[in-house]
């Protein structure tokens, strides 16, 4: 890659020659230059390594743009690219040191990168070694005037271990360490032991080697122990093979802003005597600084570190109505005008500005704050130059908001509360507070008198004995005052008050100087405790009452379930005797259809006494599981087709959607299957005639999912929590008028509870589906 200078007022031309550059060097970087002020700003940058020129320019001509160019870049290979020359005018620029003289025409243009990489390779080496010893004796002269000029920097250098190797008066100065005690002494003796514990010494210097920079503020130490804000810039010094040798450490006292300032303004001031000595020092200062000329308002000179902040450099200002240019706004969001800006002000009328916030819209669009001072240069009592510098200030400004957003929100938090802060000074015996206080106590604004004995006033006679002996306890004990009274407002209501608070004391730590803390109404907390308190009796009570419901009822099945097995069995031997007399034969037989309903209420009974001992034994856990390994592709197909006739004789349709790669579930087999039979059963009972009733099984990760569903009927969603309570049923919702006790989904739930699985229930579109769900392996 290499940057080209091309001066040529034919745009045709300047195309065609950057596109046959462009095929031989494809990352060409290309500077055009078509009037004399721009040819003049490259002249400034320096930042190409060859020039094509054309002879005939509208604004000046070949020649004396050579002798300008080869007189600021002697080193720089310059081809003149020309239809408008001759041979004199070749010979001529060729004395002035031109590198080739070529005529334009179709095959030249062909030609003009071979010319080009001619004229680049006998150069590059001996341009490099030339830039290589300028960048190191310019780096030398610089720390040299540096060091010999600058005595309110301190400015040292390190080797590459980091041991002190110079040490100039301004760090002697600063430091307390004459350049004797100093030497040889590792450079982490001026940073704090906190620092030294992290390794921020190495850091910095990593930094300086890594990055080429290391730019901090952090607290150093004296000499004598004492500690100072200090600004810092590290850079490497390097030999010409890239070697690293040191470091120079440059170093500012930020302590005194105001002697900062200072400093600066002397600086200035022996910085305009020697161009070479300003830019050097004001290029190494760790703020954004910006000099103008006066009374034209025309800059001068900005640093490194301003581009760094504003993400441009500083625009060409000849005057200062060129200010317009620049992105800064008002704290009110108006944009400044060009004679509003600080350094504006200092050139035309001597302002000295000092610390000026504003809102400031970089080059690359982005938004900051910047605080900004100003001060004009005067000689014999003229102004004849201003000096800016600023810094970024975003960070302060986010702070300083988010704390304003903190404090809002505080105060929004307490008045949410029921909070106030209150502060007792103990040696007046007055009580500051904010501003909800006494509205929390009852009174009107400005109308509670701010002392301790008016506080204990208010407080309930029988509470304030409590309160007193905490205040002593926290004093004497030295440990937070905490405690929870009842006051008595004004309009003699009570509230209850919960308060914490802290003594502080002299700079003895004897004497207590003021006890801060807050309050907060605890009033609805106090009620909704003793709400509690009675609820939870309630709630015992209520318990009691439904286990020994639940005893009484297991006591009943027990007691029950004999009787209907021997009137069943009675049933059966007068079923036999009507049989063998005859009686039965006889049609129509009213005897035979009271037999029969005393068979079915015989049935119906005795399931009602297993399911509620079933109920029984599951709340009492009386019961182990016998687990197993099941498969269930093949193992719920036989329980479900066992309900194909009843299905059929209702009329329904019954369905089976079984994966066959499902995997293997361990659970109690008698338990699941009394949960598929069971919610077959009340898919049957509820289902009318011509829907239909889905079966269907689905495995997750660790997990698998029944669901029974049935269609023509939708279980309302407020009943779909109650129907799995023993002996509820859903009122009217029996097409079959078939029956039933209220306990088979309750006897369901606590089923597929044990099984630790799920169980719920869902309707939509005309469908009810009930969905257990069960892990492949349980826990227990």
């Amino acid at each position: 890659m290499f940057r080209l200078l091309l001066i040529d007022d034919s745009p045709d031309d300047r195309s065609l020659i950057i596109r046959e550059l462009r095929r031989e060097f494809p990352d060409l970087q290309v500077e055009e230059v078509i009037e004399a002020q721009r040819f003049n700003y490259v002249l400034n940058t320096g930042n190409f390594d060859i020039a094509i020129i054309d002879y005939c320019l509208r604004w000046n001509d070949g020649l004396t743009v050579l002798d300008e160019l080869k007189s600021r870049y002697p080193n720089c290979p310059v081809i003149m690219f020309t239809n408008s020359g001759n041979e004199e005018i070749a010979v001529e620029a060729m004395k002035a040191g031109l590198d080739d003289y070529i005529t334009k025409s179709a095959k030249h243009y062909a030609r003009l990168p071979m010319v080009v990489q001619a004229s680049l390779k006998p150069n590059q080496d001996k341009v490099r070694h030339k830039q290589t010893k300028a960048a190191l004796w310019e780096s030398q002269e610089r720390f040299r005037l540096l060091v010999e000029s600058v005595k309110d920097y301190a400015i040292s250098t390190l080797d590459s271990n980091g041991y002190i190797t110079s040490w100039n008066l301004g760090a002697a100065s600063i430091l307390g360490y004459q350049e004797a005690e100093i030497i040889g002494r590792h450079g982490s003796c001026i940073f704090t032991p906190e620092d030294i514990k992290n390794g921020e010494d190495k850091k910095e210097l990593q930094t300086a080697a890594a990055e080429g920079r290391a730019a901090d503020e952090r607290w150093h130490v004296r000499a004598n122990g004492a500690r100072f804000w200090a600004s810092g810039i590290v850079t490497p010094l390097r030999d010409e093979a890239g070697n690293l040798l040191g470091f120079t450490k440059i170093m500012r006292d930020m302590t005194e802003r105001k002697q900062a300032e200072a400093e600066r303004d002397r600086l200035i001031e022996q910085l305009a005597a020697s161009a070479s000595r300003l830019e050097a020092l004001v290029q190494q200062m760790p703020v954004g600084v910006a000099i103008s000329e006066a009374p034209s308002g025309k800059l001068l000179l900005h640093n490194e570190e301003a581009v760094r902040i504003l993400h441009h450099p500083l625009l060409p200002s000849d005057s200062v109505k060129d200010y317009a240019q620049y992105g800064a706004f008002h704290p009110g969001g108006q944009p400044y005008k060009p004679e509003e800006y600080p350094i504006a002000r200092s050139t035309i009328s001597g302002e000295v500005v000092k610390a000026e916030d504003m809102s400031y819209r970089r080059g690359d669009g982005t938004e900051t704050y910047l605080s900004v001072n100003s001060a004009p240069i005067i000689d014999n009592g003229r102004i004849v130059a201003a000096v800016s510098t600023f810094y970024d200030i975003y960070e302060r400004q986010q702070a300083e908001i988010a704390l304003r957003s903190s404090e809002e929100r505080l105060r929004l938090a307490l008045e949410a509360a029921h909070m106030t802060v209150w502060d007792w000074n103990n040696q007046t015996n007055q009580i500051t507070w904010s501003d909800n206080y006494e509205l929390l106590f009852g009174f009107a604004p400005g109308t509670f008198a701010g002392t301790f004995e008016a506080v204990l006033n208010c407080i309930h006679p029988e509470d304030r004995k409590l309160v007193a002996s905490a205040v002593t306890r926290s004093l004497k004990q030295r440990v937070d005052y905490e405690s929870e009274f009842r006051i008595v407002c004004p309009d003699r209501s009570i509230r209850w008050l919960a308060a914490k608070g802290q003594f502080f004391y002299d700079e003895t730590g004897t004497t207590e100087v003021r006890m801060m803390g807050i309050i907060m109404d605890i009033t609805e907390r106090k009620q909704a405790a003793e709400q509690i308190r009675v609820s939870q009796q309630e709630t015992a009570e209520l318990k009691r009452l439904n286990q020994l419901k639940d005893d009484f009822l297991s006591t009943v099945s027990h007691e029950l379930r004999t009787p209907m097995t021997s009137i069943k069995m009675a049933v059966s031997m007068l079923e036999l005797v009507l049989k063998q007399t005859g009686v039965l034969r006889a049609k129509p037989n009213r005897v035979a259809q009271y037999l029969q309903i005393l068979r079915n209420e015989c049935d119906r009974e005795i399931s009602l006494i297993n399911d509620l001992l079933d109920l029984s034994s599951l709340e009492a856990g009386d019961k182990l599981l016998c687990l197993s390994a099941l498969d269930l592709s093949t193992w719920i197909s036989p329980i479900v087709e066992s309900f194909t006739q009843r299905t059929r004789s209702q009329q329904q349709s019954l369905e089976i959607d079984i994966p066959t790669d499902l995997p293997t579930l361990i659970t109690d087999e008698s338990n699941l299957e009394r949960i598929l039979i069971e919610l077959l059963h009340n898919a049957c009972k509820y289902t009318p005639a011509s829907e239909r009733i889905v079966v269907t099984a689905k495995a997750d990760i660790d997990s698998v999912r029944l669901q029974v569903s049935n269609s023509g009927v939708e279980i309302p969603a407020s009943e779909r929590e109650r129907i799995f309570d023993k002996f509820y049923r859903i009122p009217n919702n029996d097409p079959w008028k078939h029956g039933g006790t209220g306990l088979g989904l309750a006897l369901v739930k606590k089923l597929v509870e044990r099984l630790e699985g799920s169980i719920q229930a869902t309707a939509s579109f005309g469908w009810t589906s009930f969905i257990v769900e069960l892990p492949l392996t349980p826990t227990h």
